[in-house]
């Protein structure tokens, strides 16, 4: 009988976080207000990433302004921020110039937002402003600071640019977007972005240094692994996909290889998300591939955590080449609290390889074609990657330890407060 691991609850050791910010800490943070494109709470990688930074921030300090409607939901522990959302103006699909809305929103329409954001800002006396790129809130976040004459925060999580240009826009509203962003990004007291390589990027594109912020593992208990008997091959992925046609050759791989194989041993992949997937007719016809609502972070960490490996995949297009080498997933640091191998579906030149060419968590799977992915992956499943991950997990994890993001985030803004 073969023996695969399953993951249970662990204390998070106490030398990973360290200790908590003190009190005297918490009651020294500035009053900030956060400009965002998104509505607190929301479910994507950044929002997710903005939450952890604000964990446990004083509500009373706090405001949020954004393009989305307010967040009223009593059980939400977003409610009780007071929150300016300020709307944009609106691209409808039926219009073949939306990106002449696009451009005002950049151009006429952003200095009109900051001088609403800067009234309730300045009658609430706000002491900083935290900018969220991407997203035209980097923008109104630099002209609300220069208003109240404030420092600016400025977080990158992904670059405004090679964003736009993926999302087709025209370059007119490309370089726009360009041009604001370098400014806010040098007129900013401190910046934040998500990885090295980003940070390398943009000091030799603006000649400015940044902190590295990464994304946390949350405040959620992460776990450690015991053994099980083991069963059919089941791998888990959470929430929305990147890269869809890698994710299409990645289910052919798997085809090319479990094929023929009887049912017992055939694999099981189990995806949580709210949206359709493509599936390839043939996986589709197995019936391999199941589709499970989403879950809040703690209920799909349990579940993943009965899989045997997860799955992350980013694009290969050469229009993301930018995004995947200096951007770094979320959804990655959220597998690794969960404790599992992860097959990485990425290019090598992404900033997700290059982890793994340090803390080797998972296998780098850095093949396109269907064939060459099969051989690929069936060398990794004849490879103990649970004894290799159970080896660097603790290392790996250190890099984003939740406390010590609380720790660098608190020290910056009281630092350039005082």
């Amino acid at each position: 009988m073969t023996l695969r691991l399953v993951v249970e609850p662990s204390p998070r050791p106490a030398d990973l976080d360290g200790p908590a910010c003190p009190p005297e800490i918490m009651r020294r943070l500035p009053r900030l207000l956060v400009t965002t494109y998104f509505a607190p709470g929301a479910h994507h990688g950044g929002a997710v990433c903005l939450a952890h930074m604000l964990d446990g921030y004083p509500r009373d300090r706090l405001f949020w302004t954004h393009h989305q409607p307010a967040v009223t939901d009593p059980d939400s522990p977003w409610s009780k921020v007071v929150q300016w959302p300020i709307g944009l103006l609106r691209r409808p699909n039926r219009f073949r110039l939306g990106w002449v809305k696009e451009l005002g929103n950049w151009t006429v329409h952003a200095p009109r937002m900051a001088d609403q954001i800067a009234e309730h800002a300045l009658h609430a006396g706000v002491q900083a402003v935290l900018g969220v790129a991407p997203g035209i809130s980097l923008w109104t976040s630099c002209l609300v600071a220069e208003r109240l004459r404030v420092p600016l925060h400025l977080w990158v999580h992904d670059d405004p640019v090679a964003y736009a240009e993926f999302r087709g826009e025209r370059r007119v509203v490309v370089r726009r977007i360009r041009r604001c962003f370098h400014r806010a990004y040098r007129a900013a007291a401190v910046r934040y972005v998500i990885s090295e390589p980003m940070r390398d990027y943009y000091r030799g594109l603006t000649g400015r240094d940044a902190a590295v912020l990464p994304p946390s593992l949350g405040p959620l208990p992460w776990r450690r692994p015991r053994r099980r008997p083991g069963g059919r091959l089941r791998i888990g992925v959470a929430g929305s996909l990147a890269g869809l046609p890698e994710w299409e050759c990645f289910l052919l791989a798997l085809e090319r290889l479990f094929g023929d194989e009887p049912l017992e041993r055939q694999p099981q992949v189990v995806v949580f998300t709210d949206g359709e997937l493509p599936l390839p007719p043939s996986v589709r016809a197995r019936g391999w591939v199941e589709l499970r609502p989403w879950r809040a972070p703690e209920q799909a960490d349990r579940e993943l955590a009965t899989m045997d490996y997860v799955y992350l995949s980013l694009w290969f297009d050469a229009r993301r080449r930018r995004h995947a080498a200096t951007s770094f997933s979320t959804k990655f640091v959220s597998y690794l609290r969960v404790g599992l191998p992860i097959l990485c579906h990425v290019p090598p030149s992404s900033a997700v390889a290059e982890f793994l060419t340090r803390h080797p968590v998972g296998p780098l799977l850095d093949k396109t074609d269907p064939d060459e992915l099969a051989c690929r992956l069936r060398d990794v499943f004849r490879t103990d990657w649970h004894a290799r991950l159970a080896e660097v997990r603790d290392e790996a994890a250190a890099e984003f330890s939740h406390a010590r993001l609380l720790r660098r985030f608190h020290e910056s803004l009281i630092a350039f407060h005082a």
